[in-house]
Protein backbone atom coordinates (compact mmCIF):
# COMPACT_ATOMS: atom_id res chain seq x y z
CA UNK A 1 0.00 0.00 0.00
CA UNK A 2 1.63 3.19 -1.44
CA UNK A 3 2.49 5.46 1.92
CA UNK A 4 1.30 9.38 2.08
CA UNK A 5 4.84 10.30 2.85
CA UNK A 6 8.05 11.07 0.81
CA UNK A 7 11.04 8.63 1.29
CA UNK A 8 14.60 9.96 0.27
CA UNK A 9 17.94 7.85 0.13
CA UNK A 10 20.96 8.07 2.19
CA UNK A 11 24.09 7.62 0.93
CA UNK A 12 24.19 4.30 2.80
CA UNK A 13 21.38 2.71 1.36
CA UNK A 14 19.04 2.79 3.90
CA UNK A 15 15.47 4.68 3.96
CA UNK A 16 14.74 8.04 5.50
CA UNK A 17 11.32 8.70 6.13
CA UNK A 18 10.14 12.87 6.45
CA UNK A 19 7.18 14.23 6.69
CA UNK A 20 5.37 16.04 3.53
CA UNK A 21 6.30 19.11 2.44
CA UNK A 22 2.58 20.33 3.33
CA UNK A 23 3.02 19.01 7.07
CA UNK A 24 6.38 20.99 7.13
CA UNK A 25 4.74 24.13 6.17
CA UNK A 26 1.75 23.35 8.15
CA UNK A 27 3.47 22.50 11.50
CA UNK A 28 6.22 25.29 10.94
CA UNK A 29 9.08 22.56 11.04
CA UNK A 30 10.59 24.07 7.87
CA UNK A 31 13.91 24.74 8.02
CA UNK A 32 14.69 27.98 8.10
CA UNK A 33 16.24 29.26 4.79
CA UNK A 34 19.61 31.95 5.40
CA UNK A 35 20.35 34.07 2.76
CA UNK A 36 23.61 35.56 2.72
CA UNK A 37 24.33 38.92 0.76
CA UNK A 38 28.09 39.77 -0.23
CA UNK A 39 28.67 43.16 -0.43
CA UNK A 40 31.27 44.65 -2.73
CA UNK A 41 34.62 44.32 -1.76
CA UNK A 42 36.27 47.84 -2.77
CA UNK A 43 40.16 47.16 -3.62
CA UNK A 44 41.08 50.99 -3.37
CA UNK A 45 42.73 51.61 -0.63
CA UNK A 46 41.08 53.17 2.92
CA UNK A 47 41.00 57.28 3.14
CA UNK A 48 43.78 58.71 4.89
CA UNK A 49 42.34 61.32 7.93
CA UNK A 50 42.44 64.45 7.35
CA UNK A 51 45.52 65.67 9.68
CA UNK A 52 44.41 68.01 12.24
CA UNK A 53 45.28 71.55 11.79
CA UNK A 54 48.26 72.73 12.97
CA UNK A 55 50.25 76.03 13.38
CA UNK A 56 48.38 79.47 13.96
CA UNK A 57 45.96 81.28 10.96
CA UNK A 58 46.38 84.96 11.03
CA UNK A 59 43.38 87.35 9.47
CA UNK A 60 43.65 90.79 8.24
CA UNK A 61 40.49 92.73 8.53
CA UNK A 62 41.45 95.84 6.41
CA UNK A 63 38.75 98.31 7.27
CA UNK A 64 38.36 101.77 6.17
CA UNK A 65 39.51 103.92 8.91
CA UNK A 66 41.62 101.27 10.55
CA UNK A 67 42.88 97.67 10.20
CA UNK A 68 43.93 94.81 12.50
CA UNK A 69 44.59 91.41 12.91
CA UNK A 70 43.83 88.24 14.35
CA UNK A 71 45.45 84.28 15.01
CA UNK A 72 43.76 81.12 15.86
CA UNK A 73 45.44 78.82 17.57
CA UNK A 74 43.71 75.03 17.17
CA UNK A 75 44.80 74.01 20.30
CA UNK A 76 43.97 76.49 22.40
CA UNK A 77 41.09 77.06 20.68
CA UNK A 78 41.13 80.89 21.15
CA UNK A 79 41.28 84.12 18.89
CA UNK A 80 43.35 86.88 20.27
CA UNK A 81 44.66 90.44 18.15
CA UNK A 82 48.32 90.74 17.54
CA UNK A 83 49.73 93.89 18.92
CA UNK A 84 51.41 96.49 16.27
CA UNK A 85 54.73 98.25 17.11
CA UNK A 86 54.24 102.31 18.44
CA UNK A 87 55.14 103.22 14.80
CA UNK A 88 52.14 101.90 13.68
CA UNK A 89 49.65 101.41 16.50
CA UNK A 90 49.43 103.88 18.97
CA UNK A 91 50.50 102.65 22.47
CA UNK A 92 47.56 101.70 24.68
CA UNK A 93 47.16 103.40 28.78
CA UNK A 94 48.49 99.97 30.16
CA UNK A 95 51.71 100.69 28.22
CA UNK A 96 50.96 97.40 25.60
CA UNK A 97 51.71 97.57 21.73
CA UNK A 98 48.24 98.88 20.14
CA UNK A 99 46.12 96.50 17.92
CA UNK A 100 44.36 98.94 15.70
CA UNK A 101 46.83 100.14 12.92
CA UNK A 102 45.20 103.02 10.92
CA UNK A 103 44.73 102.89 7.71
CA UNK A 104 47.05 105.66 6.21
CA UNK A 105 49.98 105.84 4.43
CA UNK A 106 52.29 108.70 3.72
CA UNK A 107 53.85 108.71 0.61
CA UNK A 108 56.25 111.18 -1.74
CA UNK A 109 57.44 111.68 -5.11
CA UNK A 110 60.88 113.19 -6.20
CA UNK A 111 61.99 113.14 -9.24
CA UNK A 112 63.92 109.96 -10.66
CA UNK A 113 67.12 110.17 -10.55
CA UNK A 114 69.18 107.67 -12.90
CA UNK A 115 72.62 107.57 -11.54
CA UNK A 116 71.27 106.59 -8.13
CA UNK A 117 72.11 102.95 -7.07
CA UNK A 118 70.20 102.57 -3.89
CA UNK A 119 68.87 99.43 -5.00
CA UNK A 120 65.16 100.54 -5.36
CA UNK A 121 63.00 99.81 -8.09
CA UNK A 122 61.25 102.29 -10.36
CA UNK A 123 57.51 102.59 -10.25
CA UNK A 124 57.21 100.71 -7.13
CA UNK A 125 53.57 101.02 -7.69
CA UNK A 126 53.31 98.42 -10.09
CA UNK A 127 52.90 101.29 -12.58
CA UNK A 128 55.33 100.78 -15.41
CA UNK A 129 54.82 104.78 -16.62
CA UNK A 130 55.03 107.20 -13.75
CA UNK A 131 56.63 109.74 -15.85
CA UNK A 132 60.14 109.65 -14.04
CA UNK A 133 58.87 109.40 -10.59
CA UNK A 134 60.05 107.49 -7.89
CA UNK A 135 57.14 106.73 -5.06
CA UNK A 136 58.57 106.04 -1.56
CA UNK A 137 56.66 105.47 1.13
CA UNK A 138 57.89 107.71 4.50
CA UNK A 139 55.60 106.30 7.16
CA UNK A 140 52.21 104.33 7.66
CA UNK A 141 49.06 103.81 10.39
CA UNK A 142 49.80 106.33 13.37
CA UNK A 143 53.03 107.65 12.63
CA UNK A 144 51.42 109.24 8.94
CA UNK A 145 48.91 110.69 10.71
CA UNK A 146 50.75 112.01 13.47
CA UNK A 147 52.98 113.55 10.62
CA UNK A 148 49.92 115.00 9.16
CA UNK A 149 48.95 116.55 12.10
CA UNK A 150 52.40 118.29 12.54
CA UNK A 151 51.88 119.19 8.72
CA UNK A 152 48.54 121.15 9.00
CA UNK A 153 49.58 122.40 12.28
CA UNK A 154 53.21 123.94 11.26
CA UNK A 155 50.77 124.99 7.75
CA UNK A 156 53.56 123.65 5.49
CA UNK A 157 52.28 122.96 2.40
CA UNK A 158 55.34 122.86 0.76
CA UNK A 159 56.29 119.30 1.43
CA UNK A 160 55.15 116.89 -1.17
CA UNK A 161 54.54 114.12 0.72
CA UNK A 162 50.28 113.08 0.54
CA UNK A 163 49.11 111.35 3.54
CA UNK A 164 46.64 108.68 2.13
CA UNK A 165 43.66 107.34 4.40
CA UNK A 166 39.85 105.84 3.52
CA UNK A 167 41.41 104.29 0.54
CA UNK A 168 39.13 102.02 0.80
CA UNK A 169 36.02 103.86 -0.69
CA UNK A 170 37.29 102.82 -4.17
CA UNK A 171 39.26 99.66 -3.67
CA UNK A 172 38.35 97.58 -6.72
CA UNK A 173 36.59 99.93 -8.34
CA UNK A 174 37.02 101.04 -12.21
CA UNK A 175 36.23 104.27 -14.08
CA UNK A 176 33.03 102.85 -14.86
CA UNK A 177 32.30 102.03 -11.50
CA UNK A 178 33.43 105.82 -10.14
CA UNK A 179 31.33 106.80 -12.63
CA UNK A 180 28.14 105.45 -11.84
CA UNK A 181 28.77 106.74 -8.37
CA UNK A 182 29.00 110.13 -9.47
CA UNK A 183 26.10 110.01 -11.08
CA UNK A 184 24.12 109.27 -8.48
CA UNK A 185 26.05 111.43 -5.71
CA UNK A 186 28.19 113.86 -7.28
CA UNK A 187 29.95 114.88 -4.08
CA UNK A 188 31.46 110.83 -4.13
CA UNK A 189 34.90 111.88 -4.66
CA UNK A 190 34.75 114.84 -2.90
CA UNK A 191 34.66 112.93 0.46
CA UNK A 192 37.85 110.63 -0.26
CA UNK A 193 41.01 112.97 1.10
CA UNK A 194 43.09 113.08 -1.98
CA UNK A 195 42.86 114.13 -5.46
CA UNK A 196 42.08 111.52 -8.23
CA UNK A 197 42.69 111.24 -12.02
CA UNK A 198 41.21 108.95 -14.86
CA UNK A 199 43.83 107.01 -16.80
CA UNK A 200 44.09 105.18 -19.99
CA UNK A 201 45.51 101.21 -18.99
CA UNK A 202 48.46 102.65 -20.19
CA UNK A 203 48.95 105.51 -17.49
CA UNK A 204 48.12 108.28 -20.15
CA UNK A 205 45.39 110.66 -18.69
CA UNK A 206 42.32 110.18 -19.90
CA UNK A 207 40.95 113.39 -22.50
CA UNK A 208 37.88 112.30 -23.08
CA UNK A 209 34.69 110.90 -21.30
CA UNK A 210 35.01 107.03 -22.78
CA UNK A 211 34.87 104.94 -19.07
CA UNK A 212 36.21 102.09 -21.33
CA UNK A 213 39.59 100.66 -20.09
CA UNK A 214 39.93 103.59 -17.65
CA UNK A 215 41.82 103.77 -14.37
CA UNK A 216 41.27 105.46 -11.14
CA UNK A 217 44.20 106.72 -10.05
CA UNK A 218 45.56 108.76 -7.06
CA UNK A 219 47.82 111.35 -7.65
CA UNK A 220 50.92 112.07 -5.62
CA UNK A 221 52.39 115.60 -5.59
CA UNK A 222 55.92 116.10 -6.16
CA UNK A 223 58.49 119.10 -6.03
CA UNK A 224 58.05 119.67 -9.59
CA UNK A 225 54.12 120.50 -9.79
CA UNK A 226 53.08 123.89 -10.31
CA UNK A 227 52.97 126.39 -7.29
CA UNK A 228 49.67 126.34 -6.58
CA UNK A 229 49.84 122.94 -5.75
CA UNK A 230 48.06 121.59 -8.59
CA UNK A 231 49.43 118.57 -10.02
CA UNK A 232 50.06 118.92 -13.76
CA UNK A 233 47.93 116.22 -15.97
CA UNK A 234 51.16 115.75 -18.46
CA UNK A 235 54.10 115.64 -15.52
CA UNK A 236 51.74 114.01 -12.75
CA UNK A 237 52.61 110.62 -10.45
CA UNK A 238 49.94 108.34 -9.75
CA UNK A 239 49.22 105.21 -7.47
CA UNK A 240 46.84 103.13 -8.19
CA UNK A 241 43.89 102.43 -4.78
CA UNK A 242 45.05 98.80 -4.53
CA UNK A 243 48.72 99.57 -4.06
CA UNK A 244 47.88 101.37 -1.17
CA UNK A 245 46.02 97.88 0.38
CA UNK A 246 49.05 96.18 -0.87
CA UNK A 247 51.47 98.64 1.47
CA UNK A 248 48.84 97.64 4.30
CA UNK A 249 48.59 94.44 3.87
CA UNK A 250 52.67 93.66 3.70
CA UNK A 251 53.09 96.06 6.91
CA UNK A 252 50.42 93.71 8.57
CA UNK A 253 52.14 90.50 7.41
CA UNK A 254 55.78 91.98 8.39
CA UNK A 255 54.52 93.01 11.94
CA UNK A 256 52.45 89.67 12.68
CA UNK A 257 55.94 87.87 11.38
CA UNK A 258 57.60 90.01 14.04
CA UNK A 259 54.74 89.04 16.52
CA UNK A 260 54.82 85.44 16.01
CA UNK A 261 58.98 85.47 15.08
CA UNK A 262 58.09 83.05 12.29
CA UNK A 263 56.16 83.40 9.21
CA UNK A 264 52.55 81.83 9.66
CA UNK A 265 49.81 81.37 7.38
CA UNK A 266 47.55 84.21 6.09
CA UNK A 267 43.91 85.01 5.13
CA UNK A 268 43.10 88.03 3.83
CA UNK A 269 39.25 89.04 3.37
CA UNK A 270 38.06 91.04 -0.03
CA UNK A 271 35.09 93.30 -0.28
CA UNK A 272 32.84 92.25 -3.21
CA UNK A 273 34.24 94.40 -5.78
CA UNK A 274 37.79 93.28 -5.74
CA UNK A 275 38.47 91.48 -9.31
CA UNK A 276 40.37 88.02 -9.24
CA UNK A 277 43.59 90.18 -10.57
CA UNK A 278 43.18 92.03 -7.06
CA UNK A 279 42.76 89.41 -4.72
CA UNK A 280 45.93 88.02 -6.92
CA UNK A 281 48.07 90.80 -6.27
CA UNK A 282 47.38 90.80 -2.93
CA UNK A 283 47.90 86.81 -2.51
CA UNK A 284 51.42 87.85 -3.76
CA UNK A 285 51.94 90.58 -0.86
CA UNK A 286 51.11 88.07 1.71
Amino acid sequence: MASNQNTVKDMSGGEESVQSTEQQLHTGTAPAVEESVSAPVSSAPAPAPSPAPTGIWIGIDLGTTNSTAAFYSPSKNKAKLIRFRPQFATLQQNGKYGRILPSAVQLTCDDDDDDDDDGEEDGKDGNNNNNNKKIREVSIGAEALKNERNRKQTQNNSSSSVMLSSVKRIWGMDAKQVDNELKQDTSFLEGCPFDTIITDTDNETDTDNDTEDKEVMIIIPSSSDNEDGDAKNDNVATVSPMYVAEVLLRTIKEEATHYFQKEKEVAVGMTSKNTDADADADANVV
